[in-house]
């Protein structure tokens, strides 16, 4: 994925994106909100993919860029 590699990206998305989804769904429970998040986070992570050293798992690292999204915040259940 770090050499911009479309392909991997999409299989990263189709392995990361559920766990993610389901991480901001807890967050904020606004369906349009968690799908413009996640939108959001995979397009931050292809576009910043150079800064990701494996100190964090990938997994981690992707709930910190989405969980800095400025729209993510926690809603009352």
């Amino acid at each position: 994925m770090k050499q911009g590699d479309e392909k991997a990206f999409e299989e990263c998305y189709q392995y990361w994106s559920s766990h993610i989804y389901t991480a901001i769904c807890k967050i904020c429970n606004v369906q349009e909100t968690a799908d413009d998040i996640m939108q959001v986070t995979f397009v931050s992570a292809f576009e910043n993919i150079l800064s990701y050293t494996p100190t964090f798992t990938f997994i981690a690292w992707l709930k910190r860029i989405a969980f800095n999204k400025p729209n993510l915040k926690p809603t009352e259940s």
